[in-house]
């Protein structure tokens, strides 16, 4: 079912000091950088990190309830062949979720739900590109 760990998003107070700080600090290739969403990916190895801003995260869902400046957090985020498949399959398994599949405003395709120890997941589509 899952293909691959896409991303580990973790949650920044403010965008372009972390964006700074990964970029030039950590000296992490950008993969993505989107200032106008506070959307950014950065490149560890085979994987991604992905910096997220309450901005980012009500993009991506309202549902998202782990958005909370007092904790860390972060999300597992992987890659499904068929974003809608994935989702159906798993709603038939009971999985909590919290977003059905919808598209961002950077064009990913994505749907989140929460594990059983409430940490949340993103699935979203591998992209044909």
């Amino acid at each position: 079912m899952f293909k691959k760990l896409a991303a580990i998003g973790i949650k920044v107070n403010d965008f372009d000091k972390a964006l700074t700080f990964y970029k030039e600090i950590l000296e992490l290739p950008v993969h993505i950088e989107d200032k106008d969403n506070q959307f950014a990916e950065l490149v560890l190895g085979n994987s991604l990190i992905a910096l997220l801003t309450e901005t980012t995260l009500k993009d991506m869902s309202e549902n998202l309830e782990f958005v909370n400046r007092n904790e860390n957090s972060f999300l597992f985020a992987v890659e499904v062949d068929n974003l809608e498949e994935t989702y159906y399959n798993l709603l038939k398994k009971k999985v909590d979720f919290i977003q059905e599949p919808k598209s961002t405003p950077w064009g990913q395709k994505v749907a989140y739900f929460k594990d059983i120890e409430g940490y949340v997941w993103e699935i979203s589509e591998i992209s044909s590109t």
